[in-house]
């Protein structure tokens, strides 16, 4: 038997024995020494000092380059743990971060031969008006109301925007030609978390360690004998070491909470303080101050929490950084925002163009954009309410400030608060109202009616909800009497300063009027509600024209007006509406909301409960109020 062999060359390429880190940076810090030190040091060989230092400290460079060097995943998987999953660092797995949505009449086709079980078949047609036609094809054996109930189920719980089911119809069709196949795609290959495991610890031992026994300042030491002047030298050259020590330590303590810095979530690692495993270390500083001593403090740290946030952004193409323009959060408030945020968005982008379910009898269900705007309000896990009963909650009821000035208001005795202090702030010193931190424990909202007037009343002014957030509506009036104050209140278009309640001191006084100011921020926060409206769900008979079916009423609060505009919430909200909406936007008066919004729910309820007569009623007023503000 012939055997025949191939010839393979190899060629190795021989790394030179020089050409390594520690090697390039011994040449380049000799290099150096003598550009910046002239003729003054001549002397470059290893016993120097100088070069001794240089050759160690290059040495620690070299392991900080090692322990640098590991694959980027080993530093982002918790301590301790057996593997990394992405998603917890904010890097979702395409197939969700780009879910594919229910759009066309196909998606709903797979969507309910898949969902409800007899049907063999299903063809969606698209007829005017934004309505679909479906047909079914099933089996004898199912119940044809429990076939179509099955399917209306289905289809409006992924109802989309301007969009609604016209009828369904079982029906006996055609086998379907098969169709082109859809390539999948496959997202690079990508893994949703992979096994790794972080044993990287932050503690730097201190470089005077590697000295040689001659220096008398490793684990050797000094002998028991050696002259005070030797001490000292040996203590100068260790406290020099320090500097780098803490350097090194820096860094070292950056590579071990890396999975802390970069986690989806406002956590940031405690404030990064030198570290350094020394002995005798109280003999260069003092312990106590180095305790205290912060490399990075909590402000430098939620600054890069934030950055690695806007490249998640970038990452994305969505812009969580707006939210930072509420000037009332700090930094640390808007990080813990922002990555709630960046954490919703597979589900945003699978429901952006998700209506409300009109089957829902509980009205829990919400279109998309209203989960998104919530989302941005930080109001996510608030179901949507009206501001009645909002109030409700905190035995409260809305009342119009004119009720004050015309005589018309119930309650006689807030006379007494207003005509006292009609004058500008004559007749004693006053002074503004100045802002301060509250801690939880002193956010307690039932503390108001103790203290306040019209709380006492269980009454909420409409301008306390639009202005009683601004601490310049509010000035600290001193009696004279003892240290007794009053809190006085004035909307901006006003001109009486009301009495909102006597206190002992002005402490008290200063507490209470923070304690109001989070409360309305608060109530704000809750009620920003808005009412997306289709038109198509309008009934015709009620003016609604079909003509315009694409046509989204965007209903918000007036009184929120600016809030919106400043921090870009409606321009986020719009950018995110499929181009073929027209959105039209609505600022109803604080009254006029009030209604809408009962309007809105009963409307929804008839819609659930297919009752015709009563979904024409309360379309025809949200027609009007919407006319009325247009």
């Amino acid at each position: 038997m012939d055997f025949q062999f191939s010839t393979f060359n190899f060629q190795l390429n021989k790394r030179e024995r020089e050409d390594n880190p520690y090697s390039r940076l011994q040449q380049q810090s000799l290099r150096m020494l003598q550009e910046l030190s002239g003729k003054r040091w001549t002397d470059f060989n290893e016993h120097d000092p100088g070069v001794t230092i240089m050759d160690i400290l290059n040495y620690s460079l070299l392991e900080l380059d090692y322990q640098t060097g590991f694959d980027f995943e080993k530093y982002l998987a918790q301590p301790q743990q057996d593997e990394l999953e992405f998603s917890q660092i904010g890097l979702f797995p395409g197939k969700e971060i780009f879910a594919p949505c229910i759009v066309t009449a196909q998606d709903y086709e797979n969507l309910i031969e898949s969902q409800v079980k007899g049907i063999k078949q299903c063809e969606v047609k698209l007829l005017e008006g934004n309505r679909y036609h479906i047909f079914i094809d099933a089996d004898e054996n199912v119940p044809t109301e429990t076939l179509i109930q099955g399917v209306e189920t289905i289809y409006h719980r992924h109802r989309n925007l301007c969009e609604n089911l016209e009828k369904v119809t079982l029906k006996k069709l055609t086998k379907k030609k098969p169709g082109k196949e859809t390539r999948q795609i496959d997202y690079f290959q990508e893994a949703e978390k992979i096994t790794v495991r972080n044993t990287f610890k932050g503690n730097h031992t201190s470089v005077q360690y590697d000295f040689p026994d001659a220096y008398g300042i490793n684990h050797q030491g000094l002998s028991s004998d050696a002259p005070e002047s030797r001490q000292a030298q040996a203590l100068q050259l260790r406290a020099y070491l320090l500097i780098f020590d803490y350097l090194l330590s820096a860094t070292k303590q950056q590579l071990s909470h890396m999975h802390q810095m970069l986690a989806l979530s406002g956590e940031i690692p405690p404030p990064f303080s030198p570290q350094i495993q020394a002995e005798n270390i109280g003999q260069l500083l003092n312990i106590e101050k180095l305790q205290k001593t912060e490399i990075f403090g909590k402000e430098q740290l939620h600054k890069q929490k934030s950055a690695y946030f806007d490249l998640l952004d970038t990452l994305y193409g969505e812009d969580t950084s707006f939210i930072a323009s509420n000037s009332q959060l700090s930094q640390e408030e808007i990080n813990v925002r922002r990555a709630k945020l960046i954490k919703q968005f597979p589900a945003f982008n699978t429901n952006r163009f998700r209506s409300f379910d009109l089957k829902d009898k509980t009205l829990e269900s919400m279109a998309g954009i209203t989960n998104l705007m919530q989302a941005l309000w930080n109001n996510s896990e608030q179901p949507q309410t009206t501001l009645e009963n909002l109030l409700l909650r905190y035995k409260l009821r809305l009342v119009n400030d004119k009720m004050l000035y015309n005589g018309k208001f119930i309650f006689s005795e807030f006379s007494n608060f207003i005509n006292n202090y009609e004058a500008e702030e004559s007749g004693g010193k006053t002074e503004s109202v100045p802002s301060i931190h509250l801690l939880q424990e002193q956010k307690n909202y039932h503390m108001l009616e103790k203290r306040l007037h019209f709380f006492a009343h269980h009454i909420l002014l409409q301008s306390l909800l639009t202005h009683g957030t601004s601490p310049e509506n509010y000035r600290i009036k001193h009696t004279g009497f003892q240290n007794q104050v009053i809190l006085l209140y004035k909307r901006p278009s006003g001109s009486h300063w009301l009495n909102m309640g006597f206190f002992d001191n002005t402490d008290t006084l200063i507490e209470t009027a923070n304690i109001l100011w989070d409360f309305l921020d608060m109530l704000n926060n809750q009620c920003t509600a808005f009412y997306p409206v289709e038109q198509l769900l309008l009934q015709s008979t009620a003016g609604a024209s079909e003509e315009n079916c694409n046509i989204l009423y965007l209903v918000f609060p007036a009184w929120r007006e600016p809030f919106y505009k400043k921090n870009n919430y409606l321009k986020n909200l719009q950018e995110r509406l499929p181009i073929h909406i027209e959105s039209w936007v609505v600022w109803l008066p604080l009254e006029e909301f009030y209604r809408f919004e009962q309007h809105y729910f009963s409307w929804r309820k008839a819609l659930a409960a297919e009752n015709s007569e009563q979904v024409e009623k309360y379309s025809k007023e949200i027609v009007r109020q919407l006319k009325v503000e247009n």
